[in-house]
């Protein structure tokens, strides 16, 4: 449904038959499902999006994490993908769930510069977003990733619904901006 790479392993605790369906027939019968069992679905993915949307600390203060996680998608990375690069127009906000990303910057005399190194729970993306500007920095995937993304025409619903975030986020992009790059994971 995510369009991901497995997210556990399922062991049978006892004989079980298995219905096994590729991704295409998968994705076929789907499409040809009735509503009720595209919501069932839908709701199934949702709830375990926010059970791990409620482990992150960004999100400590939500009470209606629920909602916030449903308009977020997962997707993988191999290590050394970038995801964006500084001057790009921003076209999501990403928090990372698995694996670690760097952070690099084009210096004055054209060499790579690391900013900061990105784990678990970090996210980025938001000052291109919040300032409807370019990237400000280039992100790469320095291990195998797993990223929570949140395209750009949610981000604005995404603010409205928890305002609270709205103000985290912008004291993020103050930081950044005065250099204060240690302690504001945001890019």
């Amino acid at each position: 449904v995510e369009k991901c790479s497995r997210t556990a392993t399922v062991t049978a605790a006892s004989d079980v038959t298995l219905l096994v369906l590729s991704a295409s027939k998968f994705e076929n019968f789907m499409s040809d499902a009735p509503p009720s069992l595209l919501h069932a679905v839908r709701q199934h993915v949702d709830y375990a999006l926010s059970g791990i949307v409620r482990k992150i600390p960004f999100f400590k203060d939500i009470k209606d994490v629920g909602v916030l996680a449903s308009m977020f998608h997962m997707k993988n990375y191999e290590e050394g993908y970038v995801i964006f690069r500084e001057g790009e127009q921003g076209t999501a906000f990403y928090i990372i769930i698995e694996g670690e990303c760097c952070v690099t910057k084009l210096n004055d005399a054209s060499e790579t510069e690391l900013l900061a190194t990105l784990k678990k729970g970090d996210f980025f993306g938001e000052v291109a977003l919040l300032r409807q500007s370019k990237r400000s920095a280039t992100i790469t995937c320095s291990t195998r990733c797993r990223l929570l993304i949140l395209a750009s025409t949610e981000f604005t619903r995404f603010l409205s619904i928890a305002p609270e975030l709205k103000q985290t986020l912008n004291r993020h992009v103050q930081n950044i901006s005065k250099g204060l790059h240690s302690d504001s994971p945001g890019y």
